[in-house]
């Protein structure tokens, strides 16, 4: 399986796509040109290059789930370029479920793109992810190097994420209770939505710095561990408990105690 964005054999508005069903006795890249309808490429036991261009170009109005599998093999000479017009489509899927390292290189228009890992191994993401969701149930989600993440909603049910140094923004709530490790590296968790934003820490795991950029609600659903906490607007809210952060910075917004305390660890408290 291969995708490959922004590869100097295919036009930037396009997406490298070879897929092959596994266990196959002769190499199914080469078997695509038997597709000749849709009725027979529902029937093959493999889905060919005609079918995933329909899926992602034609069918704009349909939902479309693509499935990763063994990584990306950038040199396969057997794959195509289609063009990436229906990654926009609001119920697109992008599921990652292999068991060794993977890479993703999210091309500049997918927006509404649904992100998911489900496999064992290591998904990196290499490059900038604008996504309506993203979501772990199993193995590491690693955020990269230097980079902006932005998701409407944040799903986790298992696995681990790793910040590495990259920003990820959410408008939505975030619950990272159920993940295993959480690895906070040199990033930011930023929440920069409009409405109720609940932020649940996962219990005695250390998180990256916390960046309140927006008039959101953030109330805190557990004790929190973090290296730094800005607040620039809204209200960040801890209810309870006892929260531990490196430095605390306020240059607009509200920060509402309750009946919490808060511990400053390491730098300065600038309020």
């Amino acid at each position: 399986m291969e995708v490959i964005n922004n590869s100097p054999r295919c036009p930037d508005n396009y997406l490298r796509i070879s897929l092959k069903r596994e266990n196959l006795a002769t190499d199914g890249l080469s078997s695509h040109k038997n597709c000749r309808s849709q009725t027979q490429r529902a029937a093959n036991l493999f889905k060919c290059f005609i079918y995933l261009k329909c899926q992602f170009s034609r069918r704009k109005n349909h939902q479309s789930t693509f499935t990763l599998k063994n990584g990306l093999y950038h040199r396969n000479p057997e794959s195509k370029c289609f063009p990436r017009t229906g990654l926009s489509n609001t119920n697109n899927v992008l599921t990652f479920n292999g068991s060794g390292a993977q890479s993703y290189r999210p091309h500049a228009t997918a927006a509404n793109l649904r992100l998911t890992h489900g496999g064992t191994g290591t998904v990196t993401l290499d490059g900038n992810v604008n996504s309506q969701a993203v979501s772990v149930a199993s193995g590491t989600l690693h955020l990269g190097t230097g980079r902006t993440h932005s998701a409407a909603g944040l799903f986790f049910t298992g696995g681990n994420l790793d910040f590495g140094s990259s920003t990820l923004r959410t408008t939505g709530s975030a619950d990272f209770s159920s993940l295993a490790v959480i690895t906070a590296g040199t990033g930011t968790l930023e929440f920069n939505g409009t409405g109720s934003q609940a932020f649940t820490p996962k219990a005695s795991a250390a998180f990256p710095a916390v960046l309140l950029s927006s008039a959101a609600l953030v109330p805190v659903g557990a004790n929190l561990t973090a290296s730094a906490l800005t607040i620039q607007g809204g209200t960040f809210s801890f209810g309870s408990g006892t929260h531990s952060v490196g430095s605390l910075a306020m240059t607009g917004g509200t920060l509402a105690f309750g009946a919490a305390i808060l511990n400053i660890t390491a730098g300065d408290a600038n309020m």
